[in-house]
């Protein structure tokens, strides 16, 4: 079921583009018992075949009530043809319940789903944050369709993204062998797709497996961390961020202080909310953009931490 409606998408030349009920046939019905299609309305022609390869478009008449449509016979106009009514239908794929089951397989939890967006149209999304392992450490997980023609640059630009961190994997029908930033990677679904007892699920202990590679714990035994008295530099290890100003000092000390504590990764509303951020603030780029600071401090899962491995 999963990898026959990647097939179909990867046909599309955009995800919003019109699905043809005769095209879908007895698919269409099991996509639209789970919601994952949506009718947007009839075609009013149609083309009939008369001779081989040779068609003619005729004219339909749809009659709802009785779920058929009819059209006249190309040659014979006095004879009537009909069909159900879903062979006319048009329809339109619906991303979000898809993506809710994608959320479902991954084991993703519903709170780190709901900011889920699209980065480049028609070819890549965010899905949410999958934690690896039984540790505070989470991964990014996305979806890409017809990555061979993703426009290179900004397929880049978005998974260089400091908020998303390290070591995502992208789910995709197949595995273009993109060389993707921050160690983020392209997973063929069919790789990690089993069926039991006729049920599709993902082989979490194989893409878990992937993750812990890719995330493994840093050793922060000798890790030296420390700040200014008012936040204005930061220093991990042998690394240096100054010139640290207004409230991003406040976040600064707010973390240091979290750290020493033993809460190396705090809740990102908690963090902003001591550092006396307002409400609607739940992102490092809501409070800077310059480049350095992401080398120093990372967020996912709804959780933010100081970057200890560089």
């Amino acid at each position: 079921m999963l990898t026959e409606t990647l097939q179909r998408l990867e046909r599309l030349d955009g995800m919003d583009s019109t699905l043809f009920g005769r095209e879908l046939l007895s698919f269409g019905r099991l996509l639209l018992d789970r919601g994952w299609i949506a009718a947007i309305g009839y075609f009013s022609h149609i083309d009939v075949e008369v001779m081989d390869d040779i068609f003619e478009e005729v004219e339909v008449t749809v009659d709802e009530a009785a779920g058929r449509y009819t059209y006249p016979h190309p040659f014979r106009r006095k004879v009537i043809l009909s069909g159900s009514l879903h062979e006319v239908t048009r329809y339109r794929f619906q991303r979000e319940p898809f993506f809710d089951h994608l959320a479902t397989l991954l084991g993703i939890e519903p709170r780190f789903a709901v900011r889920r967006r699209c980065l480049v149209e028609h070819h890549l999304w965010y899905l949410g944050d999958l934690r690896v392992g039984n540790r505070h450490a989470f991964a990014p997980m996305f979806f890409g369709r017809r990555l061979k023609d993703a426009p290179v640059e900004q397929v880049t630009s978005a998974l260089s993204d400091p908020a998303f961190g390290t070591g995502g994997v992208v789910l995709a029908l197949k595995d273009p062998k993109l060389a993707l930033p921050n160690g983020h990677q392209v997973r063929a679904v069919a790789d990690l797709l089993v069926v039991e007892d006729g049920v599709e699920q993902f082989d979490l202990p194989v893409l878990e497996r992937i993750l812990v590679s890719r995330h493994a714990a840093p050793e922060l035994a000798e890790l030296v961390i420390e700040c200014a008295p008012d936040g204005s530099w930061l220093r991990v290890g042998d690394r240096e961020l100054r010139n640290i100003r207004g409230q991003q000092q406040d976040f600064v000390l707010t973390m240091v202080d979290a750290y020493k504590k033993g809460n190396r990764r705090p809740k990102v509303e908690w963090a902003f909310r001591v550092a006396g951020y307002g409400e609607g603030t739940y992102d490092l780029r809501h409070i800077t953009r310059r480049k350095e600071f992401f080398d120093f401090f990372a967020q996912g899962g709804g959780e933010c931490w100081i970057v200890t491995e560089h």
